[in-house]
Order: structure tokens, then C-alpha cells, then sequence
């Protein structure tokens, strides 16, 4: 724990934004510069009515489900990939991970078939668009240039503390032969330990996932725990082999940044809220 708390340390941070038709999405320059297409969806330039305005790409919400296909369709039209290679993450705040190729191209979307509940998708097939929903929970991007393999991750609470990081990166090392020095890690925005607040017995649930890290810091003013996800997700991954230099962290909190959806945040409001994603795509193999 000692080695990794001192490389945790020197954690890089930071990303930076690209636009294109009013959708604006938070990307890794590292893994741009490594050919990987991905991003993080901030909610501007789609066709959602409040309290979804305007980017909702969660179907599981109260709104017409044409709504959220057309704004799905403005963001592969802006990103730069076909809206029909995307594959949606079945999400569930569970461990699983599933591998997707071009056969799984449309799954999770209306009128196609889905994928058993999980919440992280790997694959090696430069066909297929990995998409996965946010809403504080953190989007994870992995990525193995030499191998050319990738996965896209949605870790809340309850996935970080079943370790569904490590999880999707043994999934790749397994499916695909990738080796834990050339994996890169993105983590992209959260809710950060600024405004994680939990009570008891999550914070026991941290302790028992993750002995002697002290993800969980008590706050005296508000009575509560506030766990720090990036550290978690970090310390599983520098576990199975990462080092902390192939890892960034976005730096940016959902709950109380700008231009994010926040179920922490928007359900006192609204009592609900919108989703972003996360996509990732690997480039053809030479």
C-alpha cells in the first residue's frame, strides 16, 4: 500500500474538451495521440426538454425514446463515428464484463438485442463503438496500444468496491493477450471526494475492498464520509499490474463542476436527471 499511496502521489490530471455541432465531450489527450477514439459527453447540443436538457442518452428515462436517438445520432455525427457501431452497456452497479465485436454493433439500443447485465465492455474489434451511462458514477477507459484492445468501464460506488476495474483489465489481458505496462487508464469525470458524502457502512464496505486505503476520510462539518473513487480505482488497477504513470484522472466532479448531469445533485432539484457516456473505440490493427 506504501508504494502505491507514494505513486498516487505524482497521479497526472487533467484532459481537455472537443466540440463540434453544439456537443461538447472530455477526451484524454494521451489516448487521442495513441489513436484511440473515446470521450466523455457533457449534456449540450441535443434535443432533450428540461430537466434532460439537452443531451440525455439514457433511455431508461422519462422521455421519448426518439429524443434520445437523435441525440445519440448528433453525437456520433460530431465525434466522428457511424451511429450504427455503437454497442450500450447493460448497466446493473455490478462487476460484470462483457466482450463485444461488430455482430454486437446496435445491441442495447431499441429494437436490438441486449447484452446480460454488466458494466464494463471490452473488445479488440475496431467495428464496434463501446458506450457505456454516467451520472456521477465514473466512466473508466482502458486502452492497450500494442495490442490495440480497449475497454469501456461505468464504476459506481458499488462496482469500484467489487473492483470492476481490475475486473475489465484482466478481461483484457485474458480475451486479447494485453499486458499490464501497455494498458493506459483514463478516468474521466465523477463525483469526487468533494462531494461523495456517505454514511457507515459504505465507508466499511471501502475498508473491506480495499484494507489499509484511505479512500474514505471523515468530515466533521457535514457528519459524513467522503470517499475518494479515483483513489480506489487506481489502487485496483496499480494491483493487477498498471503502474500509476499509465493513469489519468480527468480532475473534474460532476456534482459540483459545470456542464454535467448529477443524480447526486439534480434529484434534490428534480428528483432526477439525465445521463452522459463514455465511448471508446479501438483503431484497425496495421
Amino acid at each position: 500500500m506504501t508504494a502505491f499511496l507514494e505513486q498516487y502521489a505524482a497521479l497526472r490530471r487533467g484532459c481537455a474538451e472537443r466540440s463540434a455541432g453544439g456537443i461538447r465531450w472530455v477526451v484524454s489527450e494521451e489516448l487521442e495521440g495513441l489513436g484511440c477514439l473515446h470521450g466523455f459527453t457533457l449534456r449540450f447540443g441535443g434535443v432533450s426538454a428540461p430537466p434532460f436538457d439537452t443531451l440525455n442518452l439514457g433511455y431508461n428515462r422519462p422521455e421519448p425514446a426518439e429524443n434520445v436517438t437523435e441525440n445519440y445520432r448528433r453525437l456520433a455525427a460530431a465525434a466522428g463515428f457511424d451511429f450504427s457501431t455503437m454497442a450500450l452497456c447493460n448497466f446493473c452497479h455490478g462487476d460484470g464484463v462483457e466482450t463485444a465485436a461488430a455482430a454486437q454493433c446496435g445491441w442495447g439500443f431499441p429494437n436490438h438485442p441486449a447484452f446480460p447485465p454488466c458494466d464494463a465492455l471490452a473488445s479488440n474489434d475496431p467495428a464496434v463503438t463501446l458506450v457505456t451511462l454516467h451520472a456521477d458514477c465514473m466512466p473508466v477507459f482502458l486502452y492497450d496500444p500494442a495490442k490495440r484492445a480497449g475497454a469501456m468501464i461505468h464504476a459506481g460506488w458499488k462496482g469500484n468496491s467489487l473492483r470492476i476495474g481490475e475486473k475489465a483489465a484482466r478481461r483484457l489481458m485474458a480475451a486479447y493477450g494485453c499486458r499490464p505496462k501497455d494498458l493506459r487508464a483514463f478516468f474521466g469525470p465523477s463525483i469526487g471526494p468533494c462531494c461523495f458524502e456517505v454514511d457507515e457502512p459504505v465507508k466499511r464496505v471501502f475498508d473491506a475492498a480495499f484494507p489499509g486505503l484511505p479512500a474514505a476520510r471523515w468530515d466533521e462539518a457535514r457528519g459524513k464520509y467522503l470517499v475518494d473513487l479515483v483513489m480506489t480505482m487506481a489502487a485496483q488497477l496499480f494491483d493487477c499490474g498498471l503502474p500509476v504513470e499509465n493513469m489519468q484522472d480527468a480532475g473534474r466532479c460532476t456534482c459540483c463542476g459545470e456542464g454535467f448531469f448529477s443524480y447526486r445533485r439534480d434529484k434534490k432539484r428534480f428528483g432526477k436527471t439525465g445521463a452522459m457516456a463514455g465511448f471508446l473505440r479501438v483503431p484497425p490493427r496495421a
